[in-house]
């Protein structure tokens, strides 16, 4: 077994074992337009990605002013299964959980999870 096979059971497992704790993500991109010349309409299209389950995670921003003060008090992350996720993944603008949507702000792939930095606002 290759060590990639390993970490992604591992992987595999950490999911299966936290249960209820994980949260369901809908991954959404802003609505595109396009003029239909046939019927002389604009079509709008949003791609909407299927129910994904992942973590949200709260951190404390390390940044401060030098008045000790954190610019951003909170940063919020939502966590997901690289394999779970459409490999476009770079498309989506926001994601939708307990019905509100969230920007995406950036994120990073390390091969088994995505981790998406999203705007709490």
């Amino acid at each position: 077994m290759s060590l990639k096979a390993l970490v992604e059971n591992a992987v595999d497992l950490a999911w299966n074992v936290t249960g209820d704790l994980k949260t369901q993500m809908i991954f959404k991109s802003e609505a595109q337009s396009e003029y239909d010349p046939a019927t002389s309409k604009v079509i709008t299209k949003e791609v909407v990605s299927k129910p994904l389950y992942g973590f949200l995670i709260v951190a404390n921003d390390k940044d401060l002013t030098s008045a000790g003060v954190s610019i951003v008090p909170d940063i919020v992350q939502a966590v997901v299964k690289r394999k779970d996720i459409p490999s476009d993944y770079t498309k989506f603008d926001s994601i939708c959980v307990n019905g509100v949507d969230h920007r995406i702000t950036h994120y990073v792939d390390d091969g088994y999870t995505v981790k998406f930095t999203v705007s709490a606002r």
